[in-house]
């Protein structure tokens, strides 16, 4: 599942997400996340919140952003 940066400020999400999950019967672990850098950038704080109770829950999240374009590369790069 994507997760965007319009998703990692809706501070219900989590809620939902263990709500979604209890429905269909899943175990979190059998859920992962993606998010992109993009999605953290504008509120690090609230993604880190996000993420911090998302990791509680236990499904996996993973990085979505293309090769090539996170800033951390780029920073890379240009050394």
């Amino acid at each position: 599942m994507n997760v965007s940066a319009r998703n990692l400020l809706d501070n219900k999400l989590v809620a939902q997400i263990a709500d979604l999950l209890e429905y269909h019967k899943l175990t979190p672990n059998m859920l992962v996340l993606e998010v992109t850098e993009s999605a953290i950038m504008p509120d690090v704080n609230a993604a880190r919140t996000f993420l911090l109770q998302l990791h509680a829950m236990g499904p996996g999240v993973q990085s979505a952003s293309p090769p090539g374009t996170s800033s951390c590369e780029a920073a890379n790069e240009s050394n």
